[in-house]
């Protein structure tokens, strides 16, 4: 587990900066959660969590700009600035709220200040109508005052599934219904993942293969009592699996 982990976190840490960005004209910023939520749906697979995160690199002179911006359209939110080898941290969240988590976080590189990073993470646990709505409109306005068309942004789900359906006939199956065209497949003892290019989504990856990009990825986890964790992501997922 800690290894796909560590794997995870190094795919996401190295492809940030080779991502093509949203098209600023793409008004619903929660297609991509709505559109797996719907398809787990219909399944009768029910989201365990979902998550999206929107990420931005600005050049470090806009960086006492953006720090004020953030704390007055924000004042509501816990502060707190925390100091790593690597980095300066600014992190604001919001007062605890059981249905949905969120934060922004500024961050300052300490071996290269000419640049900084704005992410803003939203996950939760359930999913329905009144949540999409609420958080696609927020998404929408966070984007439209803080980042850019250079934004790029990330979105993945955690389910389980009681299915009698081993991983790969699972994967198999949902990567018909998202019609995925596969690029990588890894096997292991007990996970499978399975990354691909659909025509569904616009954030693509490049890859060696120049003719086709990719743009998600669907993992598989075998577990007790034989259920199955699936979790989809689009480029990549940014989660455990």
């Amino acid at each position: 587990m800690k290894t796909r982990f560590i794997l995870g976190s190094i795919i996401f840490t190295i492809i940030i900066f080779s991502f093509q960005t949203l098209s600023s004209a793409s008004t619903n910023q929660l297609t991509e959660i709505n559109q797996i939520a719907n398809l787990l749906e219909q399944e009768d697979i029910f989201i365990d969590n979902w998550e999206v995160i929107v990420k931005e690199k600005k050049d470090y002179q806009t960086f006492e700009q953006m720090l004020k911006k953030v704390k007055k359209e924000y004042e509501g939110y816990k502060f707190e600035k925390t100091e790593t080898k690597n980095a300066t941290k600014f992190i604001f969240k919001p007062h605890k709220n059981d249905i949905v988590d969120e934060s922004f976080i500024l961050i300052v590189p300490k071996s290269n200040a000419q640049e900084y990073e704005i992410t803003y993470k939203i996950t939760g646990n359930n999913w329905n109508e009144e949540i999409q709505e609420t958080y696609e409109n927020k998404l929408e306005e966070i984007t439209r005052e803080l980042f850019t068309e250079n934004l790029t942004k990330f979105s993945c789900i955690k389910t389980q599934s009681s299915v009698i359906m081993d991983r790969v006939s699972m994967l198999n199956h949902l990567q018909e219904k998202l019609n995925v065209q596969a690029l990588n497949n890894i096997h292991e003892e007990d996970f499978t993942v399975l990354s691909g290019f659909t025509p569904r989504w616009e954030t693509v990856i490049p890859t060696s293969d120049k003719s086709l990009p990719m743009n998600v990825q669907l993992a598989a986890r075998e577990g007790l009592g034989g259920k199955t964790t699936i979790t989809i992501g689009t480029p990549i997922i940014t989660t455990e699996y």
